[in-house]
């Protein structure tokens, strides 16, 4: 499992409030930037987003295998390819973003109950 490249999950809730937010609290008379991103601060490799559901559900992860080599693709790809969201904050405020942990644990655990 891939435990090089740097990834920041951004929950799909969380993106549908932003846009919420974006079209109430801002003044959509001023012209918004080219490009507004938004994403989660939570830096995860494939392989932690792993260890972290291995905690949720009390699974072991021993039989994933880590890889944390340089992937030597064709194509080189970034390590770290988190969005700039500066001026989308200045925009919004708060990003509002779901730690990845805490939301698949109130997520999980509900579902395993039904």
């Amino acid at each position: 499992m891939d435990d090089y490249a740097q990834r920041y999950p951004t929950n799909v809730v969380d993106i549908a409030s932003f846009l919420v937010r974006l079209s109430v609290e801002t003044d959509l008379d001023k012209p918004l930037p080219r490009v507004v991103h938004y994403s989660a601060s939570e830096c995860l490799t494939k392989y932690s987003m792993c260890e972290i559901f291995g905690k949720i559900l009390k699974l072991p992860i021993s039989h994933i295998i880590r890889d944390s080599s340089v992937p030597a693709d064709a194509v080189a790809r970034p390590r770290d390819c988190h969005l700039y969201t500066e001026e989308t904050a200045e925009l919004v405020g708060d990003l509002g973003c779901s730690k990845f942990e805490d939301w698949w644990s109130v997520y999980l655990t509900s579902t395993q109950t039904k």
